[in-house]
């Protein structure tokens, strides 16, 4: 039995003043609008009850999940709104044999303001030879529109963000399959993780620019991505190494009216090592990505179709960790983004977020940084 009971709040306070800066003295600007009380509150009840018998082929799980979010303060229209999210779930866990697993799951969920429908899963895991494991999966989601995306204004001098009241809930269902083989001798293991993936989902919601500088929360009609992905991982006494390789490809609305792609494909490639020193127990890393580059299409005011990119660009981050005095104090210290990567080049227009103009570039990163930590363990 697993029981989890939370109140969260958060308060934001905000008054205006006029301030002479020749006597310092100041005085609350008169505008009730310049002053502003803002509430955030959550309530979260989540219960559990599950078995987990190695030796039983059949185990189980239910439970209910509740949460309540109440908003309140001159930016959240009306002063006042709230929504109830109120589920109960359950699953069971069948092994007929040690080799075959089979999840099937239910979720209900009653919304307080949006329709829920029922959330069906199914996991399926197959171990047909020593050191395989195949993997099948189906789950369908549903996501309501936060407090925030409906209703919350926000405006100062570096956002216009306004909640939109005609908000429709995500839907989505989603397919994945991977295949797992593991090889290893008296001192390494090797796995090889070759996946495709496919998530079909219906009004996602987004922030987007819609006016100006205005920015709000939208649906988009169609939303669907495919992939796949291949990723090795090697294991030493003393090293670890992982590289993975991925081709995800996003759907093109545009391709329902025009003579487009209906997929643009986006590559990446990740790449890790860690490597300890055995006579001294430091450990030194290393992670690497490169995000390829993302076609696009784009209307223009004219109507005409156009063709962009968001450019390509490389993150390395290093890091290495000692430890001293007996490993009593442990020294981390390391940098990230090395290859100071802040802005990249997109011609797709529309691309800039609520942070940005929306020009021809698009920021990733604030640039190279460095850390230092210095982490001390008392035996007491």
């Amino acid at each position: 039995v697993d029981v989890t009971a939370s109140f969260s709040t958060y308060m934001r306070r905000k008054n205006t003043f006029f301030k002479d800066l020749v006597t310092t003295e100041q005085q609350p600007v008169s505008n009730p609008s310049e002053h502003d009380t803002s509430y955030f509150d959550t309530w979260l009840v989540r219960g559990v009850l599950a078995t987990d018998e190695p030796d039983s082929p059949l185990n189980y799980q239910t439970g209910f999940d509740l949460s309540l979010d109440r908003n309140t303060g001159k930016r959240v229209e009306g002063m006042e709104k709230q929504i109830g999210d109120y589920a109960v779930f359950g699953s069971l866990r069948f092994s007929p044999t040690k080799d075959i697993t089979i999840q099937p799951s239910l979720r209900a969920t009653y919304n307080t303001r949006y329709a829920a429908p029922l959330i069906p899963s199914l996991n399926i895991r197959i171990a047909p030879a020593e050191g395989t494991v195949v993997r099948l999966s189906y789950a369908r989601g549903f996501r309501a529109p936060a407090l925030r995306e409906l209703y919350f204004l926000f405006v100062d001098v570096n956002h216009n963000i306004r909640g939109n009241q005609d908000l429709r809930a995500e839907t989505s269902n989603h397919v994945s399959g991977s295949l797992t083989y593991t090889t290893h001798g008296t001192s390494y293991a090797l796995t090889l993780e070759p996946s495709v993936f496919a998530n079909f989902i219906d009004n996602l919601i987004t922030l987007a620019q819609v006016d100006g500088s205005l920015y709000s929360y939208i649906n988009l009609g169609t939303y669907r991505t495919v992939g796949t992905a291949l990723s090795a991982t090697y294991t030493h006494t003393d090293i670890s190494a992982k590289i993975g390789a991925s081709y995800t490809g996003l759907y093109n609305q545009l391709s329902e009216e025009y003579a487009v792609s209906q997929f643009v494909y986006t590559p990446e490639l990740q790449a890790q090592i860690q490597y300890s020193l055995p006579w001294y127990g430091a450990r030194l890393s290393a992670f690497y990505k490169y995000t390829g580059r993302t076609p696009g299409y784009s209307l223009q005011e004219d109507g005409a179709l156009r063709q962009g990119y968001i450019d390509d660009y490389h993150m390395l981050d290093v890091s290495a960790s000692v430890p001293l005095f007996d490993k009593g104090v442990t020294l981390s210290f390391g940098g990230k983004n090395l290859l100071n990567v802040r802005n990249i080049i997109s011609t797709l227009s529309g691309d800039g977020s609520a942070h940005s103009s929306g020009g021809a570039t698009l920021p990733v990163s604030f640039g190279r940084t460095f850390f230092c930590t210095l982490q001390w363990t008392l035996s007491l």
